[in-house]
């Protein structure tokens, strides 16, 4: 059986600004989350590499997605959409990052199915909680394995 592992499972920021994404990894690690990080500039990279994820010899599927919502090419409300039509991806815990507080645009990503929603940028407590939430799903979908190995 092949199972998660959220320990070394990546986290994938997706930001198509550098400084964003420099803090973002800062604020990982003070919050004492140390997974590699996997960068995407735009949804469009970011769904080149969860496609990749979905491949028999994929690279793991990330643990967590940080997920700004304007960019260039594709922005994240395409990246949301296109995740949750994805079944094997229906559990991944995304959580938006974003320099946007509009009321539209907050309600429009927890439609799609963020699980969390931030202002650029979250506090450590934040990240070491939506972690930790990405860890509980993670076990539910290895219970879900192991119960499926049983039968």
């Amino acid at each position: 059986m092949s199972s998660p592992q959220i320990d070394r499972a990546p986290i994938l920021i997706v930001d198509d600004d550098p400084a964003a994404v420099r803090l973002l990894q800062q604020l990982l690690k003070k919050a004492g989350i140390h997974n590699s990080v996997v960068v995407a500039n735009d949804g469009i990279e970011a769904i080149a590499y969860l496609e990749r994820c979905l491949e028999p010899t994929a690279p793991e599927r990330p643990a967590l997605v940080l997920l700004d919502l304007l960019m260039p090419r594709m922005d994240g409300f395409g990246v949301l959409e296109w995740v949750r039509r994805k079944p094997t991806l229906k559990n991944l815990l995304v959580a938006v990052v974003s320099s946007s507080n509009q009321p539209d645009d907050v309600t429009r990503a927890y439609a799609l199915g963020a699980r969390s929603y931030f202002s650029k940028f979250p506090v450590i407590s934040d990240l070491r909680s939506v972690y930790h939430l990405a860890t509980a799903i993670v076990t539910v979908e290895e219970l879900s394995l192991l119960a499926g190995d049983l039968r």
